[in-house]
């Protein structure tokens, strides 16, 4: 028998995370699969019952109305439980690894940042020089920022990349996405190497505007 899919998502249909693809098809559809498959020690015939709100904001609720009305015996998973036990479980992780993130990413800028300062002071002299030749300071300043841009974005790109590489992958491994997480990862690297090589433009043209 073969099947023709139409379409395909990077979620689940139901909460709880069942290992392989999960596959929607027509009522009809089904009957022929369940006809064509042996049930056996290859295959087993499992039925879910699964509930979709109308209200999303009222998840805890119906949470509550629904595990108070079943046997607890059963296997049962909810939206609004496996919401908060995922908050619970990788929130710690994701405020540590971000923090750990932001440190390493602030440690980089400045230890890039005070690199260029002790070569701004190195190179007072031929500032001076170049200014007695008669070069104005935006003149200068011209090179010293092309500089600084080379010296910023090769570990900014080789930041980013790194941040789509590993939020992708974990994107795959959670079966969801992490559009978001990617493009504050993204932002925050920008924001960060940014702010730096502003502070070391400025920096420079300070040095250079006393040279003279």
């Amino acid at each position: 028998m073969q099947l023709t899919v139409s379409s395909f998502k990077l979620e689940n249909v139901m909460n709880y995370r069942f290992f392989g693809d999960q596959l929607i098809v027509s009522e009809p559809t089904f009957q022929s699969i369940r006809e064509n498959i042996q049930v056996g020690e290859s295959a087993e015939e499992l039925t879910y019952e699964t509930f979709q709100l109308l209200d999303a904001d009222q998840s805890d609720v119906a949470s509550d109305i629904f595990l108070g009305n079943i046997d607890n015996d059963l296997f049962i998973t909810d939206f609004h439980t496996s919401y908060e036990q995922s908050i619970q479980t990788f929130g710690l992780l994701i405020f540590i690894a971000g923090f750990l993130g932001i440190v390493f990413l602030l440690s980089t800028g400045s230890i890039l940042y005070f690199k260029q300062m002790t070569e701004a002071e190195q190179e007072k002299g031929h500032y001076r020089t170049l200014r007695q030749l008669g070069f104005q300071v935006n003149d200068i300043m011209k090179g010293i920022i092309r500089k600084q841009l080379f010296v910023y974005i090769i570990p900014l790109a080789i930041g980013l990349l790194h941040a789509a590489f590993a939020l992708n992958v974990g994107s795959v491994l959670i079966v969801a996405s992490m559009l978001t997480p990617i493009i504050m990862s993204m932002a925050a690297y920008i924001t960060i190497y940014l702010m730096f090589t502003i502070l070391t433009i400025r920096y420079y043209r300070s040095i250079v505007r006393k040279a003279l």
